[in-house]
């Protein structure tokens, strides 16, 4: 989890996303559920029931976060993806520009679904 959280933070999206998604009135910040919903991803793939029901429970998110086990639930998490979704175009900017050339040989398109994959990246030398 730490790890997951470094390269969160190296990567500058915790600022980036801090700055596209204000807080509001929310009781658990828009960045911190993206930063939740990224690094299970990242670590343990799964549905956001599993994150709710049994994954984040087990991690140290709580601590590094500062997020209550209480507070990540399924309404929340989807309400994030529908967040992030918004931004996707900003994300794709701001990781090409941090990541430069390993970035644009990484990504290709995915006729499947019409994203763009950087799941072949070369790690950065």
């Amino acid at each position: 989890m730490w790890l997951a959280l470094g390269l969160w933070r190296l990567l500058g999206l915790d600022a980036l996303l801090a700055e596209k998604m204000p807080d509001g009135r929310a009781e658990v910040p828009w960045p911190a559920v993206a930063a939740i919903l990224t690094i299970a991803r990242f670590c343990e793939p799964s549905s956001e029931l599993h994150i709710e029901d049994h994954w984040y429970a087990r991690t140290a998110l709580e601590d590094l976060l500062g997020v209550p086990v209480p507070k990540v639930y399924t309404d929340r998490l989807y309400a994030g993806l529908d967040r992030l979704i918004e931004h996707k175009e900003s994300l794709e900017k701001h990781l090409q520009g941090r990541l430069g050339d390993q970035w644009k040989s990484a990504c290709k398109r995915d006729p499947r679904r019409g994203v763009e994959s950087a799941s072949k990246m070369d790690p950065p030398q």
